[in-house]
């Protein structure tokens, strides 16, 4: 059961974006520019036109999860602030993979774990 009972620690964070006006490759940029390592993906949904994505930026140790909502505002930071809401749920599960006729496309992007970078 989803529930943030069950969460025993976070060792990453994750982010879902889909307003549709930032591309995945120019969250690659920020995130590179923050020096933030990151993995970001394109959801089933995602056209040129209206782009969606999420990105899983890894930490180099686990933490405890009352500290991932910060964790995930840092990332957000880097973001320019586009991540949704349910970015920021603790429980919050997302399903990964692409669709027939619809490819994924990923972006690896370099650089610190996430709780490693800091001024943000």
């Amino acid at each position: 059961m989803r529930d943030p009972a069950n969460l025993l620690a976070v060792s990453g964070v994750e982010g879902d974006y889909d307003a549709g006006a930032v591309s995945p490759q120019q969250a690659a940029e920020w995130l590179k520019l923050a020096g933030i390592a990151a993995l970001i993906y394109t959801t089933p949904s995602h056209t040129a036109e209206t782009p969606r994505w999420r990105v899983l930026a890894p930490l180099a140790a686990q933490v405890r999860p009352t500290e991932r909502e910060a964790l995930c505002g840092r990332l957000n930071g880097a973001l320019k602030g586009v991540l949704a809401a349910e970015s920021f749920v603790t429980s919050q599960s997302y399903y990964f993979g692409g669709v027939t006729g619809r490819p994924l496309d990923s972006y690896l992007v370099e650089g610190q774990p996430l709780d490693c970078v800091t001024g943000i």
